[in-house]
């Protein structure tokens, strides 16, 4: 289906893959909803585990693998965070001041938010950088190019959460300690997001297949 007399389902793939990250890119921007703004941008981040099928190859086969298996890690984090806040992890303003309220928790929120944006040092720069880089060298220029801008775009969005993290004074209480069991869930999240992102081989060489 992938070779040189059948490029349909090449083509297929490729648009499908532009669209995902344009689409999911451009609707998460006017989300305040946190729980809609993550579902929003899985959009995009399906678009950018396509594009390592887009080759036909079984390199590119394993870069969407790479991709798929270090975007659950960072997503469920980032929902974590979101659950274990309640009613305050809703929306975008009971992020406001949280760094002076749980500097743990927003610690790990920053850096699940790095990573879903694709900065180096996190898994999601190593998913990214293997997905785009299959695209590449399967000669879908465009492809990539469209997914490093919509990429900056999405960084906007996550570095929002970020600002009012760090950047604002809290207007809500303290919000009360995580349960065990999802800190612990949230936890292991944040080591398989920072150790993917410093030592991807680690985890990549067993955790994905050839």
């Amino acid at each position: 289906a992938f070779g040189p007399d059948s490029p349909a389902l090449s083509i297929i793939l490729v648009g499908l893959a532009a669209l995902s990250v344009a689409v999911g890119s451009v609707l998460v921007l006017a989300q305040t909803d946190m729980k809609r703004l993550l579902a929003y941008s899985s959009i995009a981040h399906v678009g950018y585990a396509v594009m390592g099928l887009t080759a036909g190859t079984d390199a590119g086969a394993s870069a969407t693998m790479t991709y798929a298996f270090f975007y659950v890690f960072m997503t469920l984090g980032a929902f974590g965070v979101v659950i274990g806040l309640g009613a305050r992890g809703a929306t975008l303003d009971g992020y406001q001041g949280l760094a002076s309220q749980r500097p743990g928790v927003a610690g790990v929120m920053l850096l699940f938010l790095l990573a879903l944006t694709g900065i180096p040092l996190t898994s999601g720069f190593v998913a990214k950088f293997v997905v785009i880089s299959s695209a590449v060298g399967a000669g879908y220029v465009a492809l990539a190019v469209l997914a490093v801008v919509c990429s900056v775009v999405s960084a906007f969005v996550y570095m929002r959460i970020a600002v009012l993290m760090y950047m604002r004074e809290p207007e809500l209480p303290t919000p009360a300690r995580f349960p065990v069991a999802l800190s612990v869930a949230i936890a292991i999240a944040a080591i398989v997001t920072l150790v993917g992102g410093v030592l991807p081989r680690l985890i990549t060489d067993w955790a994905v297949a050839p």
